[in-house]
């Protein structure tokens, strides 16, 4: 059973795959029991009633009508399920805990329906590969989740990059690290550290997983040829992300306001939002199981691309850019935590919406083998590239994506035939969709 400690100490770092808030009892039930649902799918967590969205305990109460009401909701989940139901005093305000445990028996429905937790939702699956897969019962594994016993998490912790990581979380006490991990889901019932949390904390991440670094390289040209640069990041996930941004941003150029991709002051030639959306999916989404491969960061002087090993999980290859199921759910919730990933499935959109916005190529991506993502740099398009109406109808867009021919043909004092004919050259370029 959580204690008052334990709770507030959860509910200070926010929902999470595994915790979900409720402010009272949702006048349908039905949602109740999908969030119970697609906990048992994920492998357990909380539902804490008496929490509001935004992290304020306001309380709650659950007289015997109302927990008969709830506990026959959960009657329609099936296979049938007995979940722990319990009061926590915690500031003079009662919060109720449901207490999902982890079980064998997945897949869960409620009412014939498969529910899972895709970052902070409860969602229904919808495609039928995802569907099949789970009915055969084929029992979800995730690497991150696997007790580590033995390995002392408290005496390898990388205190610079938890501090950061509390800050952007936006957790004040920080006086007892064990306390933060253990409410944030590092370690199982029984206190071992989950290597998820060994590799987003621990300075000695490689002694668990060698593999878990990021190797970045620099060419000369637009071949693998000649090296410019090649280093190794090591240490924590999160060390690694804030090492790699950095060295990144060190190959890049900025963009004055003449650029024909920089409108406004002064930008990068890729948006950074884009590259750290690719960097934390790869290493959030990276099969740390697979030894023999690493991170891989790569700049050429017309485009930087980001690999990650392992390829999709099996569960997307069907939805992908539209449903996604974490392959490492602890990194990516801790990721989430620090506002460095929002709703999984949703990076690849985010990445597309950064880059058109810059009037840059949509980026490349690969699936097969290592998952990549290949960005165009702003630098490698030549300002002769681009007429002056061409720059103006980017521009264009950039304020109004559904802007109309007609009045493009206002703007620039050219007919629809050529505004057409611009509009397909751009589009091939991948510069407007």
């Amino acid at each position: 059973m959580l204690g008052e400690k334990e709770l507030k100490r959860m509910v200070s770092t926010g929902e999470t795959s595994q915790v979900v808030f409720r402010n009272e009892l949702p006048q349908k039930l039905r949602d109740l029991a999908i969030d119970v649902c697609a906990l048992l799918n994920l492998g357990g967590g909380y539902v804490l009633v008496g929490v509001s969205p935004y992290g304020e305990i306001v309380g709650a109460r659950m007289g015997g009508s109302k927990r008969a009401a709830v506990e026959e909701a959960f009657s329609e989940i099936s296979p049938s399920i007995s979940v722990g139901m319990y009061a926590v005093e915690v500031d003079d305000e009662s919060v109720w805990v449901i207490d999902v445990k982890p079980s064998d028996a997945v897949p869960y429905f409620y009412r014939g329906v498969i529910f899972v937790r895709i970052g902070n939702e409860s969602v229904k699956l919808t495609d039928s590969s995802d569907i099949r897969k789970m009915s055969l019962g084929r029992p979800r594994f995730y690497y991150d989740s696997v007790p580590l016993e033995g390995f002392d998490l408290e005496e390898s912790l990388d205190y610079n990059a938890f501090r950061w990581f509390c800050k952007e979380a936006g957790i004040e006490d920080v006086a007892n690290p064990v306390e933060v991990l253990s409410s944030i889901g590092a370690f199982d019932k029984a206190g071992n550290p989950k290597r998820g949390a060994a590799l987003f904390f621990s300075k000695a991440a490689q002694e668990e997983c060698p593999s878990a670094v990021v190797r970045c390289v620099q060419y000369k040209g637009t071949e693998k040829l000649h090296v410019i640069d090649d280093r190794t990041f090591e240490g924590s996930v999160i060390s690694q992300y804030r090492d790699v941004i950095s060295w990144i941003q060190s190959k890049l150029s900025l963009g004055g306001g003449d650029d024909a991709y920089a409108s406004i002051g002064n930008r990068w030639e890729i948006p950074l939002d884009a590259i750290s959306e690719a960097l934390v999916n790869s290493l959030s989404h990276r099969d740390y199981s697979e030894m023999g491969a690493c991170v891989l960061v790569e700049v050429f002087d017309d485009r930087v691309v980001i690999s990650n090993p392992g390829g999709l999980p099996v569960d997307v290859e069907n939805s992908f850019g539209k449903l996604g199921l974490a392959r490492n759910p602890l990194i990516s919730s801790l990721f989430a935590k620090m506002g460095l990933s929002h709703r999984i499935g949703s990076g690849i959109s985010r990445m597309k919406e950064e880059m058109s916005f810059y009037g840059l190529p949509t980026p490349k991506i690969e699936t097969k083998g290592m998952f990549s993502v290949e960005f165009v740099r702003g630098s490698s398009l030549s300002k002769a590239e681009l007429t002056k109406i061409e720059k103006t109808i980017i521009e264009a867009f950039r304020k109004n994506p559904k802007i109309s021919v007609a009045d493009l043909c206002e703007l620039t004092s050219r007919k629809k035939s050529y505004i057409y004919n611009t509009l397909k050259a751009l589009r091939e370029k991948g510069l407007i969709d």
